[in-house]
């Protein structure tokens, strides 16, 4: 009886001094990413926007654009994100915070980004002109943002536009053909709209 007390007490004082160690750990991370960030360093300065995000939205954007400003990608990207889909409408202590909706800001940081070669901003791009957000519709150049970012997403976008005839004539073969490249790389939207197109 009197082992098995010990050995949970000894449990405890160790669970407790691994928290507290972790706790400590994560304290010291956050202060050398401030550091960072205040002497200047991009990606310092990205990730402090993140670990804001859920606390000051503002103050993440403020972070963001520090970033983006010395050419950072994900930066400009994320900055972006934020003029295109505006304030935060997440429910918490930063909903209603952000900038407003801006589309040319936002096609300004996704070009930013994408002459990079920053894939996700390749696509914002892609859907930009797709949809005539922030500028003129252009099917043509939505096909060719889509074809730069060379991954799976790039290419169900493209399928889409074969499917429903958006700039391109309208092609299921070709669309099928498309969402099933798009499948074999375990993108499953893509995996669904073969689906659905095979049952037709």
């Amino acid at each position: 009886m009197q082992s098995l007390r010990q050995l949970l007490t000894y449990g405890l004082i160790f669970f407790s001094l691994l928290f507290t160690t972790t706790i400590s750990a994560m304290e010291v991370g956050s202060e050398t990413t401030r550091a960072l960030a205040e002497q200047g360093d991009a990606r310092a300065q990205n990730q402090l926007a993140w670990d804001y995000i859920s606390i000051d939205y503002n103050k993440a954007f403020e972070w963001r654009v520090k970033a983006a400003n010395q050419g950072y990608a994900p930066a400009q990207f994320s900055v972006g994100q934020n003029y295109y889909f505006g304030p935060s409408k997440f429910e918490g202590p930063t909903k209603g915070q952000g900038v407003s909706q801006d589309y040319s800001e936002a096609f300004k940081w996704y070009m930013k980004a994408a002459n990079q070669g920053h894939s996700e901003s390749q696509i914002s791009l892609g859907i930009m002109y797709r949809e005539g957000y922030g500028v003129r519709q252009d099917h043509t150049k939505a096909i060719q943002w889509f074809k730069k970012a060379d991954n799976a997403r790039g290419l169900f976008m493209i399928g889409r536009m074969y499917r429903y005839g958006e700039g391109v004539k309208k092609d299921k073969a070709v669309a099928k053909e498309l969402f099933g490249k798009v499948c074999d790389q375990g993108f499953q939207s893509g995996c669904d709209a073969y689906r659905e197109l095979n049952q037709r």
